[in-house]
């Protein structure tokens, strides 16, 4: 167990310096830059297998349970979302992904997440619906994994409320009401 604090404390020390680093601007020095590759890419791998289960279960149960009519339109939006999670996962040993190893995250968050939750709020009505919100504050929750730099969670949180916002402009939807600010701020 002390071995077990010990590489905590050491791996929260490096993640401070790489956090001061990043916000001032200076270069990173190469462990810590290695570590924190590593650090994303095991997080990705976390994340893949979690929004295979949170992202069916999220929006079957919802459904079931506030709009049953839809159940079956929300499970079939949930399988494209499964497969975009496993190719991901599939994906990350790819060179690619390890030379952009802050990808994999702003991607699942910012992309298959944000369809996932975006075909919802449709299915569901829209920006007047309920699901918007709860969705939402899932995106927050996983600010938690994502310890990159501030151009990728800036492009990561800002995906979610364009496609939002896009999606209500297609169907033509009055998705700036005053209660749908609210719910974004």
């Amino acid at each position: 167990m002390k071995y077990f604090f010990k590489v905590y404390f050491a791996q929260l020390k490096l993640f401070q310096k790489w956090l001061i680093s990043s916000i001032v601007g200076q270069e990173v020095s190469p462990r810590l830059q290695d570590k924190l590759r590593e650090v994303l890419l095991q997080r990705s791998r976390y994340a893949c297998w979690l929004a295979a289960l949170i992202i069916p279960g999220t929006i079957i149960t919802y459904n079931y349970f506030f709009y049953p009519n839809v159940v079956v339109s929300g499970a079939l939006i949930s399988v494209p979302c499964v497969l975009m999670s496993f190719i991901l996962l599939f994906s990350l040993r790819t060179k690619f992904i390890k030379k952009h190893y802050n990808f994999p995250l702003a991607y699942m968050f910012g992309v298959i997440a944000t369809v996932a939750g975006t075909a919802n709020v449709q299915l569901t009505g829209g920006g007047q619906g309920n699901f918007f919100f709860s969705y939402f504050v899932i995106y927050f929750s996983a600010g938690i994994f994502y310890p990159s730099p501030l151009r990728w969670i800036t492009l990561t949180w800002a995906l979610p409320f364009l496609t939002y916002v896009g999606s209500e402009y297609m169907i033509g939807s009055h998705m700036l009401t005053a209660e749908m600010s609210l719910r974004i701020i």
